[in-house]
């Protein structure tokens, strides 16, 4: 059944008022965070030395039982439309992911779920964004810009239901955002500090894991995912110079291609996989700027920004991806009094961020109050990193990246739902 384009405008406007409803300020969802609780992420060894097809097998059989978790969050998660996408994808895997196809394949049998529900998993990001308003139109932020809307609409009634369940999601927070945060330290050394804003429920939580990636009995990586997730959120790489690296959504993001599947055959990757190929590869050993350079040229599917520490004493720097290059790169500049850290949420750095959406403020004012690099721990971190509304509703866990002492600890937090 399709629905009018007065009630997709609807839809539509439903969402717009919800971005614009000033979540920030809301007393009743600031309790809720102060509420919650933080708990260590488990953590894992993958072996890459196994066949591809039989990596995740271990860590699997842990998480087969409750599988079906996996398959009530794409329910909701994502656009009714796009599951023909994900079903075309299943059929001929290897094209559109030559380099993790085989461990998706893997993990389908291990967990004992349908090849195209664990590519969905591998595509949450971009599949959840495309047709959010029954079209191509990317609207990834909490707001949303007029002419962002676009006009002559029509959609199913299923898509007006997706529709009007993220609406409400976002009246509680910037669904499937983040804040990362690289800041000069007590060490002389950079601490790269991440929240990952998912939005997923306490009932999968238990799913999102630490992976200590090892070849030939070296320590290669530590990296963040999802059981079922190929791709990595965030890394550091221990083997060689080392770095690390976490993921923030790109403001609107634009459009998602309307050819996802000519993109992936061309070998656009993921901002995940792209971020795991670089932790694992040798273009991974020359430490922080070859790693730089590394993200800056390979096609991905959609913008991003990559947020980067080295082991230097000033080894910071958020990257800003577009799909076919970096646009920027935004370093830790201790010749400014405000320049020894870097915040990066979900903006171009250059340009003001929403009022809707102003994430980035608060944490800057949190970051200049610790005064001085002297003052930047763990610890001190931890406070900025839970602190309103940097940790909000949506938030889903907090990692350290420390790659000069190569600290890599994501912690989860349950009861913001």
């Amino acid at each position: 059944m399709k629905c009018t384009r007065a009630a997709c405008l609807l839809a539509l406007a439903a969402f717009a008022h919800t971005a614009s409803a000033g979540w920030i300020d809301s007393k009743e969802l600031k309790q809720q965070v102060q509420d919650a609780t933080l708990v260590p992420a488990k953590r894992y060894s993958l072996n890459l030395d196994l066949d591809p097809k039989e990596r995740w097998n271990d860590i699997a059989a842990d998480f087969k039982d409750e599988a079906y978790k996996i398959t009530d969050y794409l329910k909701d998660s994502l656009p009714p439309h796009t599951l023909p996408l994900v079903v075309k994808i299943a059929g001929a895997i290897e094209p559109y992911f030559t380099d993790y196809g085989d461990e998706m394949i893997g993990l389908a049998d291990a967990l004992d779920l349908p090849l195209g529900e664990i590519v969905a998993v591998n595509l949450v990001y971009e599949l959840e964004r495309i047709g959010v308003n029954c079209s191509n139109w990317n609207n990834t932020g909490p707001t949303l810009d007029d002419d962002a809307i676009p006009r002559g609409l029509s959609c199913g009634a299923e898509q007006a239901a997706y529709e009007a369940r993220r609406a409400k999601a976002l009246e509680t927070g910037p669904e499937g955002y983040c804040t990362s945060i690289v800041s000069m330290d007590d060490s002389n050394t950079v601490l790269h500090s991440r929240n990952m804003d998912w939005n997923v429920p306490d009932t999968l939580k238990d799913f999102i894991i630490d992976v200590d990636a090892y070849k030939g009995g070296e320590l290669i990586f530590t990296g963040t995912c999802a059981v079922g997730f190929v791709g990595m959120l965030n890394g550091v790489r221990h083997k060689g110079e080392a770095w690390s690296i976490s993921l923030d959504a790109r403001g609107h993001g634009g459009r998602i291609p309307v050819n996802l599947l000519e993109a992936l055959k061309r070998h656009a990757m993921t901002p995940e996989q792209l971020i795991r190929k670089t932790l694992e590869s040798d273009a991974g050993n020359d430490g922080f700027e070859a790693a730089i350079e590394a993200v800056s040229h390979v096609p991905t599917v959609n913008e991003a920004y990559f947020i980067m520490a080295g082991s230097g004493p000033t080894d910071g720097a958020v990257v800003t991806r577009a799909r076919n290059r970096a646009v920027d790169v935004w370093r830790i500049d201790e010749t400014d009094p405000t320049g020894w850290w870097r915040v990066e949420t979900n903006y171009d750095h250059w340009n003001p961020v929403p009022k809707a959406d102003d994430r980035r403020d608060p944490a800057n004012q949190n970051m200049e109050a610790l005064g001085s690099p002297s003052n930047v721990n763990v610890n001190s971190m931890l406070e900025v990193m839970s602190t309103w509304p940097t940790l909000n509703p949506h938030t889903t866990f907090t990692t350290f990246l420390h790659p000069a002492s190569g600290l890599h600890n994501t912690s989860i937090w349950y009861g913001l739902d």
